[in-house]
């Protein structure tokens, strides 16, 4: 539930330092009229935020005419977008703290001076969310009152700061109250259902999930994020629910069939899932080949397992599961025939698969090749078993009838 989308960009540099702008790029011919804090600002409206920063450094913070609130903001919109969080929540700071100073320094003959502009507050407010300080980040948004209310996009962040804090009931009302404001704005409602999956409320998410889902004309990826969502969070129902409308509207997408299997693998419909990713690998998705004999052997299907797996592309994976499923069938004289071919890949580097290799051999009682093959076992826990199986084998000579 990122935010970082909604930073506001440069659109405070126009609106708070007005025309100089324009007179700063009129006057970039000579280079000693330059004002280096309104060329940063238009650098940074085009979004040049590192030439922005460079040029910064070239103030003179020292002169006379130096104007701090200014230099403050302009730096301080250039970190933000740089993500320089917490510098520039300092920047904002100072920039507000100017503005204070200038206020109490004109009342004596302007007591109706006005102070900083909010929209320094909402600044303030989102560097400090980001970088991960959210009490102060809501003080901020305090502050600025009605002109964080203005910023629909602002709703959200405060929502999330105090769903941080600790106070999903507050962080609910935020959202509510935002998108009473702006009920074309469906962000705010996609983040209700998003904190409801979080309090496990998983009724609720799902009813707002439909409504959001209705109202927004959303793609399959919201479909499969709400419904990845719920799945994750221990609601495999619902979440299928989300996951098989998006494949009846989208029934083309690759991605809904691989999520859908998903979720019938976590609710233990292990052939149902394959039988999704076998027809979509038969679509020119050869990729999920692996993982649909992996579900025909969870499902207890090994004969449709191997015959997926013979398709598999790399050797490595493909000779790793043909292991596994011939075990699975204490096919042990399959195994042992599959030597050869593992050890052209390296396979038979890994212990555990050598290990297997020679259990093989022991069951077919060809006990020189399994000792060879258990002989330089390192792993522990084979260690442990080959030493146990070396013993067996040493019974089995001395009484043959028992093996």
């Amino acid at each position: 539930m990122s935010l970082r989308g909604n930073i506001l960009l440069a659109v405070a540099l126009w609106a708070l330092c007005g025309p100089s702008l324009v007179l700063a790029a009129q006057s970039r011919s000579s280079a000693q009229d330059v004002n280096y804090v309104d060329l940063a600002a238009l650098l940074a409206r085009d979004g040049n935020y590192d030439r922005a920063s460079a040029t910064l450094q070239q103030v003179d913070t020292k002169a006379k005419d130096f104007d701090r609130q200014k230099f403050h903001l302009v730096r301080g919109i250039v970190r933000l977008n740089q993500q320089l969080f917490g510098q520039a929540a300092e920047d904002f700071q100072a920039s507000i703290d100017e503005a204070l100073r200038r206020q109490e320094a004109a009342k004596e003959d302007e007591p109706e001076a006005s102070g900083p502009d909010l929209l320094l507050y909402v600044y303030l407010g989102q560097s400090h969310f980001y970088a991960e300080d959210y009490e102060p980040a809501l003080l901020a948004m305090e502050m600025a009152g009605p002109k964080a209310d203005e910023i629909r996009s602002t709703f959200a962040l405060r929502s999330e700061a105090l769903y941080k804090l600790e106070r999903p009931e507050e962080g609910w009302a935020m959202l509510t109250r935002g998108y009473a404001l702006y009920p074309d704005y469906h962000e705010l409602l996609r983040r209700k259902v998003f904190i409801a999956i979080r309090q496990k409320l998983f009724g609720i998410a799902a009813r707002l999930g439909t409504a959001y889902l209705e109202r927004a004309e959303a793609g399959y990826e919201d479909y499969i994020a709400i419904g990845t969502a719920l799945l994750n969070s221990g609601s495999p129902e619902k979440a299928l629910e989300f996951i098989e409308l998006a494949r009846l509207r989208n029934p083309e997408e690759a991605k809904v069939t691989v999520q859908l299997a998903q979720v019938y693998r976590r609710l233990d419909r292990n052939q149902t899932a394959a039988d999704l990713l076998e027809r979509l690998a038969y679509q020119n998705h050869p990729e999920v080949f692996g993982d649909a004999a992996e579900l025909y052997r969870a499902a207890g299907d090994p004969f449709r397992a191997l015959s997926l797996n013979r398709f598999i592309v790399d050797s490595k994976d493909r000779l790793r599961q043909r292991l596994a499923i011939l075990i699975d069938q204490r096919n042990y004289a399959a195994v042992a025939a599959m030597q050869r071919d593992l050890a052209r890949v390296r396979l038979m580097d890994d212990e555990s698969i050598r290990y297997a290799v020679a259990y093989s051999r022991f069951q077919m009682g060809d006990f020189e090749e399994a000792e060879d093959l258990l002989s330089g076992l390192r792993d522990p826990s084979l260690f442990r078993k080959a030493t146990e199986l070396r013993q067996t084998m040493q019974n089995c000579r001395h009484e043959r009838w028992k093996c």
